[in-house]
């Protein structure tokens, strides 16, 4: 038997080896036989209950405005500070109890950017500062409401224009966005001007100008202009006191000195300086080596030349050193919806404000002058400046309201830019 073992070990291991490899085929072929076994509905997981109830966007209780109304929008006293910021942004808390708008503040500096309650802004009745960066606020423009585009057998974009229009005027009847366009640059969007009669592709055919122009608001406004500090040469003598202003051009801002009795131009009226009240003082920080620092809370006072004028009393106008100086009275901003975004015009009784073309080929317009202004019922009148008033002086009067002549959703929109413009794909 060893004999036999001794000679035929090789193929005894060889037999063993192929043993194994027979039931491994075997073993192999059950798990294939049995993979085939599983199907579609043994691999789906049941799905879990949701553990909350799904709340109704259109309810009372998630509405901003009805839960503000019933005074629910307040915060909780028990809640603590995070940062020093939020906690002087958010009226000393940071957690929120309920959801409110909130706004970007454009001027803070930082890294981060600095949300602020809607609130905070300036309001038609209010004037208001940012809390964290101390700059005025203005009064936030309303939201453009999203256009819902209804496509039809007579409007394949739905985007108001009729498909035999749409080929008419040279538009593309599958292109919604050439609704709110203005191919021949006179502020009047396409469709708008379609809708009345006007022809979209000539410059010199729209509604009349004034149609253009919207109320955005009758508040103070901040003048184009700030006192900067005061010099007073060592001397008791006010006349040679220098005054240094800070006057904005445009987007630039420009330095400039005045004294006492001289006239400055703001906001294209003439001012005369005629007090100075100095109150400068020399602060020392604490402890031994402290550094000195020189705090400036001058004033001026400055009275509008009327130059003969007698129908009505001067502007008076006061202004601290280092802060922002704001209009005495409150002027009508008008809106021009021709422009995307639209320009608006800061006026007084007897400004004037141009609505022309939005290109440099085509210069026609119209000037209007503000004649009077209603701030409770939130109208402005104006006047045609080209148009000759009748024996008693008098114009026609055309009437500006907050709503306009142009529905919101038919006024112009961005401008799209093609990929020969941007350099690839990518549209604005």
């Amino acid at each position: 038997m060893k004999d036999f073992l001794k000679e035929h070990y090789d193929k005894i291991l060889l037999l063993g080896l192929f043993c194994v490899f027979i039931g491994l085929m075997f073993t192999v072929q059950g798990i294939i036989s049995s993979t085939k076994e599983i199907t579609e509905e043994s691999l789906q997981i049941p799905k879990r209950k949701a553990d909350h109830k799904k709340a109704d966007p259109d309810s009372e209780y998630l509405n901003v405005s009805v839960q503000k109304s019933k005074g629910a929008l307040k915060w909780d006293d028990n809640h603590s500070r995070n940062t020093e910021i939020e906690a002087k942004a958010f009226n000393g808390f940071s957690d929120l109890t309920f959801v409110f708008p909130i706004a970007k503040c454009p001027y803070c500096k930082g890294e981060k950017a600095i949300y602020i309650p809607l609130d905070n802004f300036s309001s038609k009745d209010q004037k208001r500062n940012c809390l964290i960066c101390g700059t005025y606020l203005p009064t936030p423009p309303e939201r453009r409401k999203a256009k819902v585009l209804t496509a039809s057998e007579n409007d394949s974009d739905g985007d108001g224009i009729s498909n035999d229009d749409e080929r008419k005027y040279g538009l593309d009847p599958n292109n919604p966005d050439d609704a709110l366009a203005d191919n021949d640059n006179d502020g009047f969007s396409n469709v708008f001007e379609i809708a009345n009669n006007s022809d979209p592709r000539n410059g010199r055919i729209h509604p009349p100008h004034w149609w253009r122009l919207v109320l955005a608001d009758v508040a103070q406004i901040e003048l184009p202009i700030k006192f900067m500090k005061l010099n007073d040469n060592n001397s008791d003598d006010k006349t040679k006191w220098e005054l240094q202003f800070n006057v904005k051009r445009k987007k630039r801002e420009q330095t400039q000195f005045y004294a006492l009795n001289e006239v400055v131009s703001i906001d294209r009226r003439d001012y005369k300086i005629v007090e100075i009240v100095r109150d400068i003082k020399v602060v020392k920080a604490a402890g031994e080596n402290g550094k000195e620092t020189v705090e400036d809370k001058s004033k001026i006072f400055l009275v509008e030349e009327l130059y003969g004028e007698t129908n009505r009393q001067p502007d008076k106008l006061v202004m601290f050193a280092g802060q922002p100086a704001y209009s005495s009275d409150k002027r009508p901003i008008l809106k021009d919806v021709g422009f995307y975004p639209p320009l608006e015009h800061a006026l007084t009784i007897g400004g004037e404000v141009r609505v022309g073309a939005v290109n440099n080929e085509n210069r026609g317009g119209k000037r209007y002058l503000v004649a009077k202004v209603d701030v409770e019922k939130m109208i402005v009148w104006i006047v045609d400046r080209n148009e000759r008033a009748d024996e008693n002086g008098n114009r026609t009067l055309i009437e500006i309201t907050k709503d306009g002549k142009i529905p919101q959703e038919m006024r112009v929109g961005e401008k799209k830019k093609d990929a020969s413009e941007t350099g690839g794909d990518e549209t604005f």
